[in-house]
This record gives C-alpha cells, sequence and structure tokens, in this order.
C-alpha cells in the first residue's frame, strides 16, 4: 500500500510531479545509448547524479517512475537495466539497514 504524505497524495504521485522533467531527460539520456554496458554505466551515474541533486530519499521511486516512462518508450533493454539497478539500490539500502540495527542491537545488548 502506498504511503500517504502530508498533502493527502501518495509517496509515488509527488515524486511523479516533482521529478517528471528529470525523468524524461534522463529517461531519453539512457535510451540514447547504444550497448548495454554503456547503459549501465548511465543509470548508476543517473542514480549518482540524482542523489547529489536530491538526495537518497526519493530514488527508489524515481527509478521506479524512470522504468515506467522507458516502457512507454518501448524501451526495453533499457528498461531491464534500470530494473536491475533499482535491485541493487534496494539491496544495498536494506543491507545497510541490517547492518545499522546490528549495531544498535549490539549497542543495547552491551547496555
Amino acid at each position: 500500500m502506498p504511503r500517504i504524505n502530508q498533502y493527502g497524495g501518495s509517496e509515488r504521485n509527488r515524486c511523479r510531479v516533482t521529478y517528471s522533467m528529470e525523468v524524461a531527460r534522463q529517461a531519453a539520456h539512457i535510451e540514447s545509448t547504444l550497448h548495454v554496458e554503456d547503459m549501465s554505466a548511465r543509470v548508476r551515474n543517473v542514480v549518482s547524479e540524482f542523489e547529489a541533486q536530491f538526495g537518497a530519499d526519493d530514488v527508489r521511486p524515481f527509478l521506479q517512475l524512470l522504468c515506467r516512462a522507458l516502457e512507454a518508450r518501448g524501451s526495453s533493454e533499457a528498461e531491464r537495466v534500470v530494473r536491475r539497478e533499482l535491485g541493487r539500490f534496494c539491496r544495498s539500502k536494506e543491507l545497510g539497514a541490517n547492518v545499522i540495527n546490528m549495531h544498535r542491537a549490539a549497542y543495547i545488548a552491551k547496555s
């Protein structure tokens, strides 16, 4: 179930409105890349640029919107590359959260 933000809309809708131009711009850049290896590097670069400009909180919904945009354009290979990066991003965030929780639990156990 989507989270509801303070304005009454879902988080995905907020991101869709906020980042629509960025999604369109990055989809065009990724789609124009000729080789899959270059496309993978471009997607990683897109994630880095997005995090630097907007922060890490909205990377996941941004990548989801990017996947949908590429799907709508009929760019199945580009969509697969972005989905793979989305999976990596989610796993790294989960791993980071798990490490933080392990450290927190160890600290509490020592107390």
